[in-house]
């Protein structure tokens, strides 16, 4: 519940940008206009820099007399704005992050590697949670000095929604839940060189926290990107991907 409040003022008449007249008394100066406002209330989401999810607008015409010292509201008609004004378009987004003990550094051989995976803080103020991770995998590409192409270690962690058969991920996704999560320890060919693994997969999440296999409509794409239907898709596959580097030696002490 809110409550919109605004003063009337005869400075109003030094401003013709808001009104436009009706009629006018040219011995007295007097004169009756009409002014066209729009209140728009937004909704977003908690914090200081809060993304806006949806918004409605209401549209306003006053008609008033003025004088040189009085103002007089005859009339106030209230209604709602453009029903396609109200509609915002949607670019709903998941995100993949290193949320591994050490987040952000380097991996050595014999650390576990942990991936987390979720829609983004837009989507799930919207609703959404996730569903599963569809597929999911490793990558490194090392250059050689030959000229031949480049060496390529790839290892899977999540196929066809489970744990891959090498046994060295585990899979972590409960549907209906906000987060998940893939622990993998790579397999020591990712450690021979220094350089950038990149960890890539797809991912669906759903609309509202369902557990069962209600809403079940899939709808692929990267993102639902301008969608505008009053009902939010009810999945969405995405493409996620993220980067860290690895190191030959074996890791520093933990502290």
């Amino acid at each position: 519940e809110f409550l919109l409040t605004f003063d009337s003022t005869v400075d109003i008449k030094n401003n013709t940008d808001l009104f436009r007249v009706e009629w006018e008394d040219a011995d007295s100066g007097n004169f009756a206009a009409v002014v066209e406002l729009c209140a728009r209330i937004a909704l977003k989401t908690p914090g200081t820099n809060g993304v806006e999810v949806n918004y409605l607008e209401t549209l306003m015409t006053l008609r008033y007399e003025l004088t040189s010292s009085f103002i007089y509201i005859n009339d106030v008609d209230i209604r709602p704005g453009n029903a396609n004004a109200t509609k915002v378009k949607r670019d709903y987004k998941m995100r993949a992050f290193d949320c591994s003990q050490n987040s952000g550094k380097a991996k050595g051989q014999g650390q576990v590697v942990r991936v987390c995976i979720e829609p983004d803080p837009r989507a799930v103020a919207e609703g959404y949670r996730m569903r599963y991770i569809n597929s999911f995998k490793f990558r490194k590409e090392s250059k050689t000095n030959n000229g031949k192409a480049p060496k390529v270690v790839e290892q899977d962690a999540v196929v066809n929604r489970g744990n891959a058969k090498d046994k060295l991920s585990r899979l972590s996704c409960e549907r209906g839940r906000t987060q998940c999560l893939i622990e993998t320890m790579l397999k020591a060919q990712f450690y021979d060189g220094d350089g950038i693994v990149s960890a890539v997969g797809t991912a669906t999440m759903q609309y509202g926290q369902a557990t069962d296999q209600r809403r079940a409509l899939q709808v692929t794409g990267i993102s639902s990107g301008g969608a505008e239907d009053d009902e939010p898709p009810a999945s969405l596959e995405e493409e996620v991907e993220v980067p860290f580097q690895v190191i030959a030696r074996p890791p520093p002490p933990e502290e």
